[in-house]
């Protein structure tokens, strides 16, 4: 399975909430984006109709709980560094997501990034559907944060990508 630095993804998004002083916060939400991963860094864009890539957003669907209403609006999301935020690792807080369209919706933050959940086997086949992958070296601590699949027809195979994290409203 070959890889492109920078693929359009699908983050399903779980967040643990954790000593929160104000209300849990509850629901789920997808973002859509570009995203741009290399050894240390990972960065988010949206490509807008007509072509314009625009650093730092990300689109939202699949929202539920308190999250539903903000389907189709966009997202500030933080680049990530995985000297600071390592992948496997707890670390600081950090605000990560605001919503463009609900300001007064608490931003989250990050605390934690999770491992992906394949193996590297298939990351250098040539590309098939149904292929997974977390490969190796996306992160100075070795371990991805990415969980690949690729996705049918065999004749236009495209690729998705998911990461798990964890972290807290953020209540400053």
């Amino acid at each position: 399975m070959k890889w492109k630095a920078s693929i359009l993804a699908a983050a399903c998004v779980a967040l643990s909430g954790s000593a929160l002083s104000a209300a849990t916060i509850n629901g789920t939400f997808d973002l859509g984006g570009n995203i741009t991963a290399t050894a240390s860094t990972i960065s988010w864009s949206l490509t807008e109709p007509g072509g314009t890539v625009v650093a730092n957003k990300a689109l939202i669907s699949g929202a539920t709980g308190d999250y539903a209403g903000l389907n189709g609006t966009t997202v500030t999301i933080e680049n990530l560094d995985s000297t600071t935020e390592p992948t496997g690792s707890m670390f600081a807080d950090t605000l990560f997501i605001s919503f463009d369209a609900a300001p007064t919706l608490a931003p989250l933050d990050i605390n934690f990034i999770f491992a992906g959940v394949f193996g590297i086997a298939d990351c250098t086949a040539a590309p098939a559907p149904g292929q997974t992958c977390t490969p190796n070296g996306l992160a100075s601590s070795g371990q991805s944060p990415f969980s690949f699949l690729n996705n049918p027809p065999a004749s236009h195979i495209t690729s998705s990508a998911t990461f798990a994290f964890a972290g807290t409203e953020d209540t400053s």
